[in-house]
């Protein structure tokens, strides 16, 4: 299956007319973290459906480990910034109304 794939990519990237390799810079794919949740979803339904032989369970599975290791630690990373950039709003509107006060009384000590 994965030498099947492998087969497809070399065709794509080899020059139809001359039979040369691309030699152009290759562009950026957009493969995304939204992406990567899909494929998981993919393994899982494939899975459900009984699309995998069973020799390669073992693959599969160790990838879809990874997977799902690596979209924790992209959850657990924007969970911990989005937690940092709450505190640091709670902060300057901590300061905020600190300097507001402290403004305040300077001018009730000014006009007294």
């Amino acid at each position: 299956m994965i030498d099947d794939i492998n087969e497809e990519v070399d065709t794509e990237t080899t020059d139809t007319n001359t039979g040369a390799e691309d030699t152009s810079t290759p562009t950026t794919p957009g493969l995304g973290i939204n992406d990567l949740r899909i494929f998981k979803q993919i393994i899982d339904i494939c899975t459900s459906r009984g699309a995998f032989k069973a020799e390669e369970f073992t693959s599969i599975g160790e990838s879809y480990d990874k997977l799902a290791s690596l979209l924790g630690m992209i959850d657990a990373q924007a969970q911990a910034e989005a937690e940092a950039e709450a505190e640091a709003g709670e902060d300057e509107t901590a300061d905020s109304d600190t300097d507001e006060t402290a403004s305040a009384e300077t001018e009730e000590e000014t006009e007294a």
